[in-house]
């Protein structure tokens, strides 16, 4: 019995060693990824129906050319505001701009469109986005602005933020605290000082300047 075992593990491992052998494996694991938005893919999808819907559109066309060509053929006008011979002219002119439209319908109804369609249209759309070069704005790092200027002691003070702003050139402050920064002195033979609370590099900081002292900001 044993024997008859091993003789078949034999013969099994003999035939399966000779299907490996001459077993063949082709991998085709080649992806196309398409990385897009929910806006685009529906976009896509709402121009294929479209154009799916086109094919379908030479029905009405040709309902109304068989319709006034079964009327010309079988109708014998009567003067009803415009003469016989008008009515059979509008008659003709509609058919013929009937066909025309027929001949349009028929034209869309025979272009082949397939799923791919929108696939294609995704991968234009994916191709594009990528030849863009999409220019943020500069954001400037050293930005200097002045948030809060006074003049003058604690209780009696005089704003100057806008006359301080003003003279800002090329991001910087140069000036000097004394009287000519407000119309009057607002405390006479006190001394002053000029508060400046000031944003620099997205931080906020404060600096006191004694009266006739050269201010330079940041």
């Amino acid at each position: 019995m044993e024997k008859n075992k091993k003789s078949i593990i034999t013969e099994d491992n003999t035939i399966n060693s000779g299907l490996i052998k001459d077993l063949k494996v082709h991998t085709n694991l080649a992806q196309d990824v398409l990385v897009t938005t929910e806006d685009k893919i529906r976009i896509c999808l709402m121009n294929y129906l479209n154009k799916i819907e086109k094919k379908s559109n030479w029905v009405a066309p040709f309902g109304i050319l068989l319709t006034i060509m079964i009327t010309l053929l079988t109708t014998n006008f009567k003067k009803f505001y415009f003469s016989a011979d008008t009515w059979t002219a509008i008659f003709i002119i509609a058919a013929g701009l009937s066909f025309i439209w027929f001949l349009l319908c028929i034209r869309d109804a025979f272009i082949s469109i397939e799923m791919n369609y929108v696939i294609d249209e995704l991968k234009k759309s994916s191709s594009s986005e990528e030849t863009q070069t999409i220019q943020k704005p500069k954001i400037d790092d050293e930005v200097f602005k002045i948030i809060k200027g006074t003049y003058g002691i604690i209780d009696k003070n005089v704003d100057v933020t806008d006359k301080l702003n003003g003279m800002i050139e090329d991001g910087k402050l140069h000036t000097e605290a004394t009287n000519s920064l407000v119309d009057s002195d607002p405390v006479p033979g006190t001394q002053k000082f000029l508060n400046v609370e000031y944003e620099y590099r997205g931080e906020r900081l404060t600096k006191q300047f004694k009266e006739n002292s050269v201010v330079n900001l940041p």
